[in-house]
């Protein structure tokens, strides 16, 4: 029997279509129920309604240019959840064993990947990122986070490091000790007690910083310490967390405002935000929020989570030479991309099997 190959879709199209559907699903004959209102870790609107925030927030990026009345529909979005959900008193419990008991992480968690050490064991998902930042134990040291896995893979740069606890902080930290950072922001779950150097060269575990935000142990038993008894992680994944939502409305604002609000309301929740994480008065941005502040506040916020290549993207960032970071285009101390690298390319298997797509453009 004949099928017709798929023609290829381009980015107004897609917009279209998606928005299409998660206005179904967030509409009033959908079949989802109302946010927060579905038994964990079912999804409900709420989950719609975040993507629908995420995709409008992202407009441009479908459509070429930017408009107001998407970021608007962002904005709207964002609080249908916000109004739903509530942020977890304790950063630290978002990313811990125990993330889909504990009710103060199901307040934010709007939807996630679910993970269980006996029932739903991976290697993959928080399994991963545990067991790869960890390794190179030292005499007398043992496992932190929760899983008897250490596979020394994943590290960090000081440059990102510096956007958690500031540039002092970052330069002032010492290799091999223990980490002290969250008495500076409490989502500076990064260490250094595993590392020989801190300068990130790309190849060796044990030089640059290891991030420790994910976490086996649980928040609810803290006297029980799972690295000693479970090889996989119970970490439910956060795919939607409510602190998004504030920074997709913050974001949004600031877009429609020229860059700079003063918006009540998008103020308060980036101050809401840096008050759960302990910052300063002194270090909390109290005025008027500009796009680099919320740039920032994301970087803090959402960090190995999942969001950074299409942040980047949407400020701007991804590609310029003016925004660089350690081996960015594969130099050490970074180097522009060229443009054509925004978008991935089609896979070749894709290719061979329909003749009606052409790759993008640059591969």
């Amino acid at each position: 029997m004949y099928k017709r190959q798929p023609d290829q879709s381009v980015g107004v199209s897609l917009f279209a279509w998606l928005k299409s559907e998660l206005d179904d699903l967030t509409g009033e004959a959908s079949h989802l129920k109302e946010p927060h209102t579905q038994n964990y870790p079912r999804v409900d609107k709420g989950a719609a309604y975040g993507l629908l925030a995420r995709l409008c927030l992202t407009h441009k990026t479908y459509l070429g240019e930017e408009s107001d009345y998407y970021y608007t529909a962002a904005k709207k979005a964002a609080k249908e959840v916000i109004n739903a959900y509530t942020l977890c008193p304790d950063y630290e419990a978002l990313f811990m064993g125990d993330n889909g008991e504990n009710p103060d992480a199901r307040n934010e968690i709007v939807y996630a990947s679910c993970y269980d050490a006996t029932r739903t064991q991976s290697y993959g998902g928080a399994t991963y990122l545990i067991a790869a930042s960890q390794g190179n134990l030292k005499d007398g040291d043992k496992k932190r986070l929760g899983t008897t896995e250490a596979w020394s893979g994943l590290v960090t740069s000081t440059e990102f490091v510096a956007k958690l606890i500031g540039q002092g902080n970052a330069d002032a930290a010492e290799a091999g000790a223990e980490p002290t950072f969250t008495s500076v922001d409490k989502r500076a779950l990064v260490s250094l007690r595993f590392s020989d150097d801190k300068t990130m060269n790309g190849s060796d575990f044990t030089a640059g910083w290891h991030v420790w935000k994910f976490n086996n142990n649980r928040f609810l038993d803290p006297e029980t310490d799972y690295s000693e008894r479970d090889k996989f992680v119970s970490i439910d994944f956060p795919m939607i967390r409510a602190a998004e939502m504030y920074l997709a409305y913050a974001e949004a604002q600031a877009r429609i405002d020229g860059g700079t609000t003063s918006d009540e309301t998008a103020v308060g929740y980036i101050a809401e935000l840096q008050q759960r994480a302990g910052v300063p008065v002194a270090s909390q941005v109290l005025g008027p929020v500009t796009l680099e502040n919320i740039f920032d506040e994301i970087t803090r916020e959402l960090y190995w989570e999942g969001f950074r290549r299409t942040t980047l993207i949407r400020f701007d960032k991804f590609t310029s030479g003016s925004y660089l970071w350690p081996l960015k285009g594969g130099v050490a101390s970074g180097q522009a991309l060229s443009d054509h690298l925004k978008l991935f390319p089609l896979p070749a298997d894709d290719m061979q099997v329909n003749d009606n797509l052409v790759q993008n453009p640059g591969y």
